[in-house]
């Protein structure tokens, strides 16, 4: 038990350490000297596909799918509460980044559904939370991040990508 209590804590301390890594070298919070960066570790490798499904490594809740339309990709995420009673889903169309560090973004909608105790009798209610959110979509090790700016959404979120049958 001790064993996977600490191989977590490894894991969210490294997607903590790569997203704080992202955010400096895009110039999100601070500037750094980009003369002195290495951002090769942010590459998208040569030949990879974005369009798919995604599921969340951590506890296997939140889904991420990407679809290309064009030079564009669309994508949705959906991150249910641990209690099911609400579920987060953001939507937005992203684009390369210029820099082939990953995907970016702006004006992504987030919407909060609210799910009752028993649907029979009550509707899914929806609240458009906003719709100006920016933010990245990016591979690092093996795994796809995404970070939402306007909320922070994301941070401790790192999907891997579901093989299709």
């Amino acid at each position: 038990m001790k064993k996977q209590i600490l191989i977590i804590i490894c894991v969210l301390v490294l997607a903590a350490g790569a997203i704080a890594a992202y955010l400096i070298i895009s110039g999100k919070k601070g500037r750094a000297n980009e003369d002195e960066l290495d951002t090769s570790m942010f590459q998208t490798p040569e030949g990879f596909v974005w369009e798919g499904s995604y599921i969340d490594s951590r506890d296997g809740r939140a889904v991420l799918t990407i679809e290309k339309n064009g030079n564009s990709y669309i994508c949705s995420i959906g991150v249910p509460s641990e209690d099911i009673s609400y579920m987060n889903t953001y939507e937005f169309t992203a684009t390369e980044s210029a820099d082939g560090s990953g995907l970016e973004y702006e004006g992504g909608v987030r919407t909060e559904y609210l799910i009752p105790d028993d649907p029979g009798e009550n509707p899914v209610t929806s609240n458009e939370i906003y719709n100006d959110g920016t933010g990245t979509v990016y591979y690092l090790y093996d795994s796809v991040y995404w970070y939402d700016q306007k909320d922070n959404a994301g941070q401790n979120l790192a999907f891997s990508k579901q093989e299709a049958n």
